[in-house]
């Protein structure tokens, strides 16, 4: 249930509608002719009830899901442990895990399957930090020569006609 509160906390805390804009701020959005005019304040009003609605059901089926999620997990954990006659027992959210079940069309992978697809993902993920470490040892290479550059013109070591190249590139640009 802790993971719960977290991910309502996490998803819906600051999504009010008054957090993301206030009324004040909502009414000035319009012009300063049509700021006062009460189909505004009913448009604000519509907007929050219509936002908190969206809020209540997406609270709803986070919860949903969260309940159901525990269920699966104690009926994988009790086949796992062979208690079988565990798995069919019933307790008070029964109803609501069967409304569940029967609105979601579960893909069910064999072991294999699930193997294979982590192995992919894997593969994908190795292959995303390799272009990672790439692209940094690029921008570290490129680093180092601004560096570089930077340190000549400090020391003033710069070849000759340095000087005046940079200052061409800097009013061309």
């Amino acid at each position: 249930m802790a993971d719960e509160k977290s991910i309502l906390t996490f998803l819906t805390e600051s999504a009010d509608l008054p957090e993301l804009i206030t009324r004040r701020q909502f009414v000035g959005l319009f012009p300063a002719s049509k700021r006062e005019d009460p189909a505004v304040r009913a448009l604000y009003q519509d907007l929050y009830d219509t936002r908190s609605a969206q809020i209540h059901r997406i609270q709803k089926k986070i919860n949903l899901e969260c309940l159901d999620s525990a269920r699966v997990l104690r009926e994988d954990l009790a086949r796992a442990k062979g208690f079988a006659d565990a798995a069919s027992e019933r307790d008070d959210n029964d109803e609501i895990y069967d409304e569940i079940l029967l609105r979601r069309d579960r893909k069910q992978l064999s072991l294999a399957e699930m193997l294979s697809q982590m192995e992919l993902a894997a593969d994908l993920i190795k292959r995303q930090l390799e272009e990672i470490d790439e692209s940094t040892a690029q921008k570290l290479e490129e680093c180092d020569t601004v560096v570089d550059s930077l340190s000549d013109l400090r020391y003033k070591k710069l070849r000759t006609g340095a000087v005046d190249e940079c200052l061409e590139g800097l009013a061309v640009g």
